[in-house]
């Protein structure tokens, strides 16, 4: 998790609350491992981004 929050340039209990959402695409390993998959991360982020871009007007502010 700690490599996760370190590419989303985000705290660690920030990115624990973060795979707690349902769709964070995380893997529980254990009740205490828990891994996210680089391209599940990448794949999620990039959705993250055509979200958000789609709350843009259209002018593109």
């Amino acid at each position: 998790m700690r490599q996760c929050a370190d590419i989303l340039g985000i705290s660690l209990p920030t990115m624990y609350k973060l795979s707690n959402r349902p769709d964070f695409p995380v893997i529980a390993v254990s009740s205490r491992r828990k891994i996210v998959r680089a391209e599940s991360l990448e794949r999620w982020m990039d959705e993250q981004e055509k979200k958000s871009m789609g709350c843009m007007d259209t002018d593109g502010f």
